[in-house]
């Protein structure tokens, strides 16, 4: 929600500067009423515009599918529902965040049952298909092989492509100049969203393995000191008995 929100307002604050300072002559912001005619065609293309794309982005943002991150306790399985009609090009991308070995259990099913994409004990994957039938299809997560370890599992589901920022529909003319910046910039942004999701879940294994490591190295510093101090106490004690003076006791024999 907050990268569809960023990309918004980038692409309003992008078409508001190309409207008012693309032409050959700068002129201040004033009041519509004292607009000149040509100026006042520009602002009404540019409020049509803007309308046009804040319509197509959020068409886009409703058909990104599902993103999810979620834990999975040890000994247990997490299953998904999707409907989806036939035809549809479909992704599920997941990637294990935290805990143990990093690796899960996938396994995709379709309306009948029939098994599409199964693999076991995988960090990381991506699998793309076309639904061959109408109906819900579901996917499974699996921590069933873990017996004491949960994970922490992150899945993007995308159901179908995104429509075009500009449709072609009753259409007789080529994009504009300002069309094909804003068709870019679109694909620049979901390009860097995409990057955005990596880093952080990059980011959260990075942190989750180095809390690990930071966990081991305190008991093992823990553990050292103990025995460093059981055998500097031992070195002292075996010292002192060396330089200890002994009582013998004499015992005289009958004459």
């Amino acid at each position: 929600m907050y990268a569809f929100f960023s990309n918004s307002v980038a692409i309003c604050l992008i078409i508001w500067k190309c409207s008012w300072f693309a032409g050959p002559q700068r002129y201040q912001m004033t009041s519509i009423a004292t607009l000149p005619s040509a100026k006042m065609c520009s602002y009404h293309g540019t409020i049509r515009l803007f309308v046009q794309v804040l319509w197509a982005h959020l068409l886009c943002g409703w058909a990104s599918g599902s993103e999810l991150t979620f834990e999975l306790p040890d000994n247990a399985k997490q299953c998904f529902y999707e409907d989806i009609t036939v035809g549809t090009k479909c992704t599920l991308e997941f990637q294990v965040v935290t805990g143990g070995h990093y690796d899960v259990d996938c396994r995709l099913e379709d309306v009948d049952g029939t098994v599409l994409y199964k693999e076991m004990k995988k960090q990381y994957d991506s699998f793309t298909f076309t639904a061959a039938k109408n109906g819900t299809y579901k996917f499974c997560f699996s921590n069933e092989f873990s017996t004491f370890t949960h994970k922490t599992v992150y899945f993007d589901f995308q159901v179908g492509e995104d429509p075009p920022l500009f449709p072609n529909e009753n259409r007789v003319t080529a994009l504009t100049q300002m069309e094909s910046a804003c068709v870019s910039i679109h694909e620049a942004l979901k390009s860097v969203i995409d990057y955005q999701t990596h880093f952080r879940l990059r980011e959260g294994q990075g942190r989750s393995r180095a809390e690990d490591l930071n966990t081991r190295v305190a008991f093992w510093s823990i553990g050292e000191a103990f025995i460093l101090l059981v055998v500097s106490i031992s070195q002292v004690v075996l010292l002192r008995s060396f330089f200890s003076d002994r009582k013998t006791t004499m015992t005289r024999v009958g004459s």
